[in-house]
């Protein structure tokens, strides 16, 4: 029939292939559709699921069939979902083999085949079947010998074009069927979209090697803006939680510990150091080994959340344990879907800044008496809101690690940047609270010395009245300056029956800032405490003792001894 019209034909016959299984695509994703919702709802017609979901949600939608079938796929549980991008991916695979079949006929009969299916010497090799399982005859190949190179290379791109159309049509179709799910999607858990993701690669995978490694831009572009809406929502979702949580928090430990939030700690432990992040101790002054306890109180192991990777323990709140969780599904999703990862990182530092400003304001600043019906702040409820801003000093390391691999290396520095600043923040917040446990002791030293005067005066007088009745007659020895007659003061003080009130009262402070720090606090948090509480006493007292000693110096002595004793009674 001549040669010269062979390319043309060719080229007619295969741009009207291409649209004909374009259509047939779109029609067998449109069937494949149609025989999941049949299977979800038997019985039941896609108009009236349609119609039901949306007098549900009243919004625009495609008209006609393919509207209806959209909208019926939108009501569809997530675990069925995912069924159907993989039933579409299924019902496309004979449709991409028989295009590869017919692109590689067209290529054979033009001779324009790969360099894959030619010898070294870019000859045909003879040796090659087809994908019809037949061989390239020599006659074929005598006569596209005699056409014009540039026919030959334009019949062979509209077999090209036809096999794209193919998989444009196909991927447009997934991308209408999955984007007709995006309101459903927004509530998705993290494992039921992933599954939607891994059913969507299948199809990329199968669609982007037929296409030469075209990317099918539509669908990507459909996974990543649903996977954006899903991670907006749960974030969103999150932040509401948190401030709920934090308002009703009552400040007081979450023990035991559930074993599922130990192992939400592992995981982001196991994310870390999968990333190929440190496993050692990087959240500064905030955080701490919990090596023992120095005030002789160990904690139990079920009531504290503990480190896999360096064995800390820290008591949790309610609240804390909620973060915790959030942390670790934002850091998966991340990891999941690396694109979310630049995300994840400002989510998860905005978060952590939450929590950590709004416990400032329900501790430091008292406001856990109006939210959560507290009568006062205690050094208990100052120790837990210190274990909780420690926690995550120690947890916020572990994000970035895990976070790091997956940021684009031009805006690594600066997105980890944001994460420092926030333990930094954690940081400044454990010392305010450390202050503020320490003002609490220096409060009840201040109020206790006040009254010291008064009580001892009191005493002396009431002794002094009950001397004179029994010892009329008697002088009375000089008490101006006791300083030149200690042994008298240290015969008077053996004579004495006991602690006086000041120091019983003040020891029985002291016992209880022990039970409830050395119970709560890390080893070297509640050390800081004592240490300072101790220096504090140690100065205070010795002040408050000189000035009580010049009224009623003899009597001071006698009923209290020396301020040695009274540490020691105290601490005891």
């Amino acid at each position: 029939r001549g040669a010269t019209d062979r390319p043309g034909r060719i080229a007619d016959a295969m741009r009207a292939w291409g649209r004909a299984a374009a259509a047939d695509a779109r029609a067998c994703v449109r069937a494949a559709c149609v025989a999941c919702i049949a299977a979800v709802h038997p019985g039941r017609d896609p108009a009236m699921i349609a119609h039901n979901r949306n007098r549900a949600e009243p919004e625009s939608q495609p008209s006609g069939r393919d509207g209806i079938i959209q909208r019926a796929i939108g009501a569809l549980p997530p675990s069925v979902f995912a069924v159907v991008v993989r039933a579409v991916t299924t019902s496309l695979a004979g449709h991409f083999a028989r295009a590869d079949i017919v692109r590689s006929a067209a290529r054979h009969a033009l001779g324009t085949a790969p360099l894959s299916e030619r010898d070294d010497d870019g000859k045909k090799n003879d040796s090659f079947d087809d994908s019809f399982g037949t061989r390239t005859d020599e006659c074929a190949r005598a006569a596209c010998a005699a056409l014009p190179a540039g026919e030959r290379a334009a019949a062979s791109a509209a077999a090209s074009d036809a096999v794209l159309a193919l998989t444009d049509a196909a991927q447009g179709a997934v991308a209408r069927a999955i984007a007709s799910n995006a309101s459903a999607t927004r509530s998705f858990t993290l494992d039921e979209f992933s599954n939607v993701c891994d059913a969507a690669d299948d199809f990329l995978e199968r669609a982007e090697r037929l296409g030469g490694g075209r990317r099918c831009l539509a669908l990507r572009a459909t996974v990543a803006a649903q996977c954006k809406d899903l991670f907006a929502a749960r974030h969103a979702a999150f932040a509401a939680k948190l401030g709920v949580v934090l308002e009703a928090e009552t400040w007081t430990p979450a023990t035991p510990v559930p074993p599922e939030f130990q192992k939400v700690l592992e995981d982001l432990a196991d994310l870390s150091s999968a990333a190929g992040g440190s496993e050692g101790n990087e959240s500064g002054d905030a955080s701490s080994h919990s090596g023992g306890d120095v005030a002789g109180v160990s904690k139990n192991v079920s009531d504290a959340l503990v480190f896999p990777n360096t064995g800390d323990t820290v008591v949790p709140v309610a609240a804390s344990l909620a973060l915790l969780k959030m942390v670790r599904d934002h850091v998966a999703a991340a990891a999941r879907f690396p694109s979310l990862a630049p995300t994840a990182v400002h989510k998860t530092a905005e978060l952590l800044r939450v929590f950590n400003s709004r416990t400032s304001q329900l501790v430091l600043g008292a406001g856990a008496m109006r939210t959560a019906g507290l009568r006062s702040i205690t050094a208990k409820h100052l120790a837990l809101a210190t274990e909780s801003v420690r926690l995550f000093a120690l947890v916020t390391p572990l994000a970035s690690n895990a976070l790091s691999p997956a940021l684009p290396e031009s805006r690594r520095v600066g997105l980890l940047a944001e994460l420092d600043r926030t333990v930094a923040d954690l940081a400044k917040h454990a010392r305010e609270l450390h202050a503020k446990t320490v003002g609490i002791m220096r409060e009840r030293l201040a109020h206790h010395s006040s009254r010291l005067p008064t009580i001892w005066c009191s005493r002396v007088f009431t002794e002094r009245s009950e001397y004179s009745r029994s010892s009329a007659g008697k002088e009375e020895e000089e008490e101006d300056d006791i300083s030149s007659n200690p042994g008298e003061i240290l015969k008077d003080a053996k004579g004495a029956k006991g602690p006086s009130e000041f120091a019983s009262a003040l020891g029985k402070e002291i016992g209880t800032l022990r039970r409830v720090i050395a119970g709560t606090l890390c080893a070297r948090d509640a050390a800081a405490v004592f240490d300072e509480v101790s220096t504090h006493f140690d100065e205070s007292l010795t002040r408050t003792l000189r000035e009580a000693s010049r009224s009623v110096a003899k009597e001071w002595r006698a009923k209290m001894g020396d301020r040695g004793e009274i540490l020691r009674a105290g601490f005891a």
